[in-house]
Order: C-alpha cells, then sequence, then structure tokens
C-alpha cells in the first residue's frame, strides 16, 4: 500500500486527555482470530512453512517453491488494488483520467522495448533492466503498508496524532533500512543490476568496508530508534492511554521475521540448509499478500454493503456476501491473475504482452496506491470500521474529458524516468559483449581442431572479457557473503588464470618451467575459495550456471586439488 494507511483516524469523541484502555479501544481489520492468523501471526507462520518446505524436499526444490509461489502471490495481490480502482465507482469517477491514462505509458514503453529485443535478435531478459524501479520501489512500498496496519491497530491511542505517527515511521524505517544493509545481498545485486544493465558503475566506485560502514551505523540507529519508541510506548502507558498489544506484536513479530529471513545467522541455516536471501525475502513477501487481501476485502465489503448506487452490479454482488464461497472466490480469482501474468509461455505473441502487463500491473500497484489508501481521509478510515455512510473518494458532480494536465502527469512522472533509463540501457545493447564462457569454448574447440591462431584470437577475447568481469565479481564476492558469490569468483578466477597461464603459453608454444609455476599458483586461490563456499554451506549457482549443485562443486573442487598435486609433481621433476 504505497504511503497508504499512513494516518490514523481519530474518533470524534476523543480528546487528547482522554484515558483509555486497550479492552476498550483496541480494533481490527476482520476480526481478532483472523488479524492474528492472516496479518499479525502470518510472518511467523509463512517463515514456518518455508522452513517446513525446506525439511520436506532438497534445497534447491524448496528454494524454487518458495520463489515461485511468491512470484505468483505478488502478482495476485494487484488485482485487489484494481477491484477497489475500477470497480467503485465512487473512487474512479473521483480522478477517471489518472486510473484511466497512467498505466497507457508504461504498458506501451514496456511493449516497444520487448518487440524491439526480439526483432533486433536480442534476449528478453535485457527487458529486466525496467525492473531496477521496482527493486527500488518495492521496499518501500512493504515499509508502508506495514506502518499503515500499525496506524490501523493504535486508533485507540490518546497520544497526538503527529506524534504517534511519527514514532511508528521513525521505528519501522530504521528497522527496514536495518534489516536491508545487513542481507548484504539486497545491495549488492542492486549494484549488479545498476551495473550490467544500466552501465552505472556504482559498484566498482564504493570503498571497500562502505557497505559494512553503512550497516554499522544503520545498525545503531535502529537500537537507537527501539529505545526511543520503547519510551514513547511507556510515555504513553504511564498517561493511561492506550497502547496497542496487537499493534506491538506486529512491529515485533515483522522484524524479528525479517531478521531471521534476510539476515545471515547460524539459526537459519541450522534450521534450512541451502536458505538464501532471495528466499527471506519471499517468504516476507507472501506475508504482505495475506495482509493485503485481508484488508482490501474487508474494505471492499463495507463499501458494497452501503445504500449506493454506485456500487451496484458485480463489485457488490461479490462483496456483500458473508459466505466462505464468496471470499474463496476473491482469492482464487486473484490467484488466477498472478499465474496468468507469471506463466512461462512460449510463444513471443503471448510472452511480450505478458510481460509488458506483468511490469505494468507491479508498477500501477505501487502507484495507484498511494492514492486510494490513505487513513487521513475520513471516509477511509471511517469505510474501514464500517460506521461511514458517505465516501471515502467523492465522485465530482459532473464528468469532463482529459485535459492537458491529465496526459502531462504520466509523461512527467513515468515517462521522464523510463525514458531515461531505456536510452541508457539501449546503448549498452548496440554493443554486445559475449559471455566469456562462449569465448573460452570456441577457443577451446579451435586448438582441439589445430587451429592455433584462430584458437589464439578467441583464447585472448576470453581473457579480455574475463579482466572487464573480474572486479566486478571481486566487489560483489565482497560485498555479499555468500557460497553463490565465492563460487562465482573462484570459477572466473580459475578461467582466468588457465587462460592467461596454460592455455595461451601452450598456444604459443611457452610450455617451461616458469608456466607451469605460474599455473600452478593460479589455482591455489580459487581452490582457497570454492573450499570457503563449500565450508558455508549455502546455495552454490550463480549467474553462469544457474544449476550448479553443491555435489558438482565438490567434483570441480577436487578435480583442481588434482591439477595442482599433478603440477607439484612435475614441477618436483624438473626442478635443478
Amino acid at each position: 500500500m504505497n504511503h497508504s494507511l499512513s494516518m490514523s483516524a481519530e474518533s470524534p469523541a476523543r480528546s487528547i486527555g482522554q484515558r483509555s484502555t486497550g479492552a476498550m479501544q483496541q480494533r481490527w481489520v476482520l476480526s481478532p482470530g483472523l488479524d492474528g492468523l492472516l496479518i499479525i501471526a502470518a510472518p511467523v507462520l509463512c517463515l514456518a512453512l518455508a522452513i517446513a518446505t525446506f525439511a520436506w524436499l532438497p534445497a534447491d526444490r524448496a528454494a524454487t517453491l518458495v520463489l515461485v509461489t511468491h512470484v505468483v502471490l505478488t502478482v495476485a495481490h494487484h488485482l485487489p488494488t484494481y477491484l477497489r480502482l475500477y470497480g467503485d465507482l465512487d473512487t474512479f469517477n473521483a480522478d477517471r483520467w489518472r486510473w484511466l491514462l497512467t498505466p497507457l505509458l508504461p504498458f506501451a514503453l514496456s511493449l516497444a522495448v520487448l518487440i524491439h529485443l526480439r526483432a533486433q535478435g536480442y534476449g528478453l531478459e535485457q527487458f529486466f533492466y525496467l525492473f531496477i524501479l521496482l527493486t527500488l520501489w518495492d521496499p518501500w512500498h512493504f515499509l508502508m503498508q506495514h506502518y499503515g496496519f500499525m496506524r490501523i491497530y493504535d486508533r485507540g491511542n490518546a497520544a497526538p496524532r503527529a506524534l504517534a505517527a511519527g514514532m511508528d515511521r521513525m521505528v519501522c524505517t530504521a528497522w527496514m533500512l536495518y534489516l536491508l544493509l545487513a542481507s548484504s545481498a539486497w545491495l549488492p545485486e542492486l549494484l549488479q543490476d545498476l551495473d550490467t544493465r544500466l552501465a552505472v558503475p556504482l559498484l566498482l566506485a564504493l570503498p571497500a568496508g562502505a557497505v559494512d560502514a553503512m550497516t554499522s551505523g544503520a545498525a545503531a540507529i535502529a537500537t537507537l530508534a527501539s529505545v526511543v519508541y520503547a519510551g514513547y510506548l511507556f510515555w504513553c502507558w504511564r498517561r493511561g492511554w492506550f497502547v496497542s498489544p496487537a499493534k506491538v506484536a506486529l512491529l515485533v513479530l515483522t522484524f524479528g521475521v525479517m531478521w531471521l529471513s534476510y539476515t545471515p545467522n547460524a539459526l537459519i541455516r541450522e534450521w534450512a540448509p541451502g536458505w538464501s536471501f532471495k528466499v527471506g525475502f519471499a517468504t516476507v513477501g507472501i506475508v504482505h499478500m495475506t495482509q493485503y487481501l485481508a484488508i482490501v476485502w474487508r474494505y471492499n465489503r463495507n463499501l458494497a454493503t452501503r445504500p449506493n448506487a454506485t456500487r451496484a452490479g458485480w463489485f457488490r454482488w461479490l462483496h456483500s456476501r458473508n459466505t466462505l464461497w464468496a471470499a474463496a472466490l476473491y482469492v482464487i480469482a486473484c490467484i488466477a491473475y498472478g499465474e496468468g501474468l507469471t506463466t512461462d509461455f512460449q510463444t513471443d505473441w503471448i510472452t511480450i504482452p505478458v510481460l509488458a502487463l506483468g511490469f505494468t500491473s507491479t508498477l500501477m500497484h505501487y502507484y495507484f496506491d498511494g492514492y486510494i489508501w490513505k487513513l487521513r481521509k475520513p471516509g477511509t478510515a471511517a469505510t474501514l470500521d464500517g460506521s461511514a455512510t458517505g465516501s471515502a473518494d467523492p465522485a465530482p458532480a459532473g464528468r469532463r474529458g482529459p485535459s492537458l494536465r491529465d496526459w502531462l502527469r504520466p509523461l512527467l512522472i513515468f515517462g521522464l524516468p523510463l525514458g531515461l533509463m531505456t536510452t541508457v540501457a539501449a546503448a549498452s545493447w548496440s554493443v554486445p559483449q559475449p559471455a566469456y564462457t562462449e569465448t573460452l569454448k570456441e577457443a577451446v574447440q579451435a586448438a582441439r581442431a589445430g587451429d592455433r591462431e584462430q584458437a589464439q584470437r578467441h583464447a585472448r577475447r576470453a581473457l579480455s572479457a574475463m579482466d572487464r568481469e573480474l572486479p566486478r565479481v571481486r566487489a560483489l564476492a565482497r560485498l555479499e557473503d555468500s557460497s553463490s558469490r565465492d563460487a562465482q569468483l573462484a570459477l572466473l578466477l580459475y578461467s582466468h588464470r588457465w587462460v592467461q597461464y596454460a592455455l595461451l603459453p601452450q598456444l604459443s608454444g611457452r610450455d617451461d618451467i616458469e608456466q607451469l609455476a605460474l599455473q600452478r599458483d593460479g589455482i591455489a586461490e580459487p581452490l582457497q575459495i570454492i573450499d570457503r563456499a563449500l565450508a558455508r554451506g549455502g546455495s552454490i549457482a550463480h549467474p553462469g550456471h544457474e544449476a550448479m549443485s553443491l555435489d558438482e562443486a565438490q567434483r570441480l573442487r577436487d578435480g583442481w586439488a588434482r591439477q595442482m598435486q599433478q603440477l607439484d609433481q612435475q614441477l618436483a621433476q624438473v626442478a635443478p
């Protein structure tokens, strides 16, 4: 819900000095039981299910299942936004041209990019440069939904509203920032995408130790924020003002589970060997979906039960039925929407528009939520309580055509950033740089065929590509302490030194004792790094070797060790 549920609703009868009790003032979204299941305890339940999945299945299959579930449910929870926005005519008519015109630009742009990529023979994965915008927006979106639920549960508090909202926002923001940095994966992956997809060289520009320093600073800020927040709650309690147990439980459980899921720690490695930040991010992301479906269902039900003609038809038909099958139909429709926009189709004429729709759906979900969910609107807060008789978004008296402002607004909000990103990304498409692995295969094939000149040409191209890649992979391994990054660095280092100290010297006839020593020493560092990766026990898969297992990495490591032994023997034989 972006900056959605951002202000608490004040009861007209409440005064700042009013004393209140938890029994009288605690309010719920659905009910105490359903809120506990779908909102407050949802982080713990989702984490338990994810850990159980790792106990039932091999690590790679368990990770895939969690990630796929998250992808489907992420898109699935967009549908309630659109049910609310386009199904409730009061909300729709309040700003109809925003809702109608804004999605057209990102959809048209993404569709045009995808068609261009395919027409020019590029892979559709080049399109994912646009998802960098979603990567940046997503944590804020999650944070504001969590903050919004805290404000809902705090509605009985008699503390000054600005102070109460500021305190909730402060502690949530401090912990979110710390956990993203402490994950040791979110920032490196973002920097990698910026570097490889948009040629923004922040990855190499970041000084050594900068992330550790930022993480330590964020930890200190989060700790200080927690102490201040605890003092604020104690201050409220001493004045007899309501301190919501639901809000405190949601805060502690959510960020506690995020710490277990996001950051490298002994507990999660013991409970679920093979766990990764991506799996943890997906697990907590599923929580976001259950919470969102719950609150939109409650809100839309309250809207549909009012005697308002603008909400007649299918919107009222679906949401006014207090039956299990109606709720089930709602959930099934959402999952079907998510499944449809995340299915891997085999034909371009389906894949391309589905990819464009999926990107647009996510972007508009983030954007629209910031407008349709504001508890500072009296109608919105009252609708959640089921007490309003008017509309949260009253429709204007008459209809009008789109104005110049209506057309310019999406151009300014989305046209400029998306256009700039596309221009920068397109510049890199015109300078194709084949993966070093493909060029290296060509060099080996030419050498086996006896074409030394062609083999040398391909080997030098592969070495040049590895020279460009090595600083980036070293930087990522330094920033992200994981088996995956170590394995990626080890394989690149081994390949680089094998070409430099073994293949090229052999092709040029320089197979002497000095080259044998260099070749032997060149294996030592990759071997040390792959040993570290295997000892850590996490997923070993990485870009270029997405399906690599721990057993395959172990066999690779043993092969390198045998090569070192053979080179030691050769050096001993020729030593003076």
